[in-house]
């Protein structure tokens, strides 16, 4: 798999990809301008430059934050749930694959020993805040 997006009722809920992903003219984004996590990639030749910058600080509100989820060794099984927690895709996500994920659910089931590289919004709010879980019976 190099590149595949899930999609329910005309929505993203996530994008998974690889990092040996084909990029046209350099760059390559998985996701849209509004989405709240922006991710691309780069492919640039030596002595190409990234001039000195900063990025201004924006006030946003997020609904929802975005993950991003990186499994550098490893592979897991990913269910991903729409607001009313109906699975809507599972996806194996394995050794140098990620994922982003947009809105929804999700679950992790890992397959074998998995190591996760996971980014989200901040600041943490703690656990309380942060989530919320589907009810397990």
């Amino acid at each position: 798999m190099s590149q595949q997006t899930i999609e329910h009722n005309g929505e993203i809920y996530a994008h998974v990809f690889t990092a040996d992903t084909p990029v046209e003219n350099g760059v390559k984004f998985f996701t849209k301008d509004e989405d709240p996590l922006q991710v691309g990639l780069f492919d640039r030749e030596e002595g190409y430059e990234v001039v000195p910058h900063r990025h201004n600080p924006l006030s946003v509100e997020l609904s929802p934050p975005g993950e991003f989820i990186w499994i550098q060794s490893g592979s897991v099984a990913v269910k991903i749930f729409d607001d009313d927690w109906n699975v809507i895709e599972e996806v194996t996500v394995n050794g140098s694959e990620c994922i982003v994920i947009l809105k929804g659910g999700h679950a992790l089931t890992m397959l074998e020993p998995t190591r996760i590289l996971e980014v989200k919004q901040g600041p943490y709010p703690g656990r309380e805040k942060e989530k919320t879980f589907r009810d397990a019976s």
